[in-house]
């Protein structure tokens, strides 16, 4: 190679490095920055994280039954930086295949491990639900229905259930 190009190369590469360097410099600081502006926002209260309904949705689906998930708000709250992080769900449903309610419940808390979201997974430790509502139905045949939800008022009214 001639002298020339080797020079260049070398003022180039000397100046990539460089750039790289300050970039790095820059990027880290501000990146621990964001992220403990983030602990510090989801430790003091819950936070909307809206954008993971569509994903929690789609991963409580049950191809063989139907049964899919239906929820109003999702937030994400580490409380006072201990312990787990918890996955608040607002006004939650599991529907069936036909949209009738089988489980609602005003609010669910489920308690994530930190170790496994750490590591890119979702490990979860414990449910919580809060103000669940079961239905018992008894229809004409004398068959018992048992699921949570709100029951089907136009069902009763019409005969085709006998009790509730």
């Amino acid at each position: 190679m001639e002298p020339d190009l080797l020079k260049k190369i070398g003022k180039f590469s000397f100046h990539t490095s460089r750039v790289a360097v300050k970039t790095f410099f820059v990027f880290v600081p501000v990146s621990l920055f964001l992220t403990l502006l983030l602990l510090m926002r989801i430790s003091a209260s819950p936070l909307e994280i809206g954008f993971a309904k569509n994903y929690i949705e789609s991963a409580l689906y049950d191809p063989k039954t139907g049964n899919h998930a239906a929820m109003d708000q999702v937030f994400i709250y580490w409380p006072g930086l201990k312990g787990s992080f918890h996955l608040l769900l607002k006004g939650s449903e599991i529907l069936d295949k036909e949209n009738k309610v089988i489980l609602s419940v005003d609010e669910i808390a489920i308690t994530l491990s930190k170790t496994g979201i750490l590591t890119g997974r979702i490990l979860p430790k414990s449910i919580i639900l809060k103000e669940p509502n079961l239905r018992v139905t008894r229809t004409i045949t004398g068959n018992i229905d048992i699921g949570f939800g709100s029951g089907d008022l136009t069902d009763i009214e019409s005969g085709n259930e006998e009790q509730q």
